[in-house]
C-alpha cells in the first residue's frame, strides 16, 4: 500500500507538470516491477483515478525500443555499431544497434534494485556479484554475437537513473567536470574509489 501511494503521489506531481507545460502528447508507461506485481492493476486504476492518466504497462522489447529512440535522438548512431544498455531497478535491457537501427534486445532480469534485494537475500556480499551475474552475461553476449558477428561495438552507451548518478560522480571523485561521458578507465577508478 505505502509503494502505491508513493507511486500515486509521483503522478500526480506528473500530471500537474504536464498540466502547467500545457503537453498534447502523454503517454505514461511502467516497466519491470509493474509488470511482475501481483497487484499491478490497482496500481493503474488508483493512478487513473487519482491523475487521469492511462497507466500502461509494458513488455522489455517495447522498454529497449524507446530507449533506443531516445538515445537515437541524442546520440548520432549511424556508421556505427552500437551496445545500449538501460540498466534499471528490475531489469536491464541490452540493444544492439548498427547504422542507425536497432537490430536485437535481450531484457534480463537482473536490475540494481533486483541484484541487492537479492544479495540481501542470499547473505551475499560484492565479492560474489560475478557469479550472480554470470548467467545473464551468455544471454548478452548471444545477443552481440548474432546482431553484429565479430564486428566490435563502436560505442557503449547506458541509461538509467544509476549510470546517470555515475555520471553525476564523475566530478567528486575524479575532479573531471564534464558529465554525461564515462571512459571505462574512469568507471575502473570511479568503483575502486566508491569501494
Amino acid at each position: 500500500d505505502a509503494t502505491i501511494e508513493a507511486a500515486v503521489a509521483a503522478f500526480e506531481r506528473f500530471a500537474a507538470r504536464i498540466k502547467e507545460h500545457e503537453a498534447t502528447h502523454v503517454r505514461a508507461v511502467a516497466t519491470s516491477a509493474a509488470r511482475e506485481a501481483s497487484n499491478s492493476r490497482t496500481l493503474v486504476a488508483r493512478i487513473r483515478k487519482a491523475t487521469g492518466l492511462r497507466l500502461e504497462i509494458i513488455d522489455g522489447l517495447e522498454e529497449a525500443q524507446l530507449v533506443f529512440a531516445g538515445v537515437a535522438g541524442a546520440v548520432d548512431l549511424s556508421d556505427r555499431a552500437a551496445l545500449l544498455i538501460d540498466m534499471g531497478g528490475g531489469s536491464v535491457e541490452v540493444t544492439v544497434a548498427r547504422n542507425g537501427l536497432a537490430l536485437g534486445c535481450e531484457t534480463l532480469g537482473l536490475g540494481a534494485v533486483r541484484l541487492l534485494a537479492q544479495m540481501k537475500e542470499l547473505g551475499r556480499g560484492e565479492t560474489e556479484v560475478d557469479d550472480m551475474i554470470a548467467p545473464f552475461r551468455g544471454a548478452a553476449a548471444g545477443l552481440v554475437k548474432a546482431e553484429i558477428k565479430e564486428q566490435k561495438p563502436d560505442v557503449c552507451i547506458g541509461t538509467g537513473g544509476n549510470l546517470e548518478c555515475l555520471g553525476r560522480l564523475r566530478g567528486p571523485l575524479l575532479g573531471k567536470e564534464k558529465l554525461g561521458k564515462v571512459k571505462l578507465a574512469d568507471l575502473d577508478l570511479m568503483i575502486d574509489k566508491l569501494l
